[in-house]
């Protein structure tokens, strides 16, 4: 099994009607950059995030990973970096 490396990405300026911050746990072969992280999760975060954008990417543990965020389909998360496309999209 592939390691992976965990991080979260925080969305900010969000809608006044939503939450001040939100953020979401990824995987991947490497942490990415900001505009990475944006261009790699822009389709995942419609309809919660939308006109929001990733401002900050910060590494975490995979014991953080389960403990704040719902990782029950941990297993069918996209993995960054894992096809070279992924960071070219930015």
């Amino acid at each position: 099994m592939a390691k992976y490396r965990y991080f979260e990405a925080y969305f900010h300026n969000v809608d006044e009607k939503a939450a001040d911050e939100l953020s979401i746990c990824g995987r991947g072969v490497r942490v990415p950059t900001v505009e990475e992280a944006n261009a790699f999760y822009k389709t995942d975060v419609k309809g919660y995030a939308e006109g929001c954008e990733i401002t900050e990417v910060i590494e975490c543990s995979i014991d953080d990973a389960y403990r704040f965020y719902d990782t029950s389909g941990i297993d069918n998360w996209p993995v960054f970096g894992q096809n070279a496309a992924d960071c070219e999209r930015s």
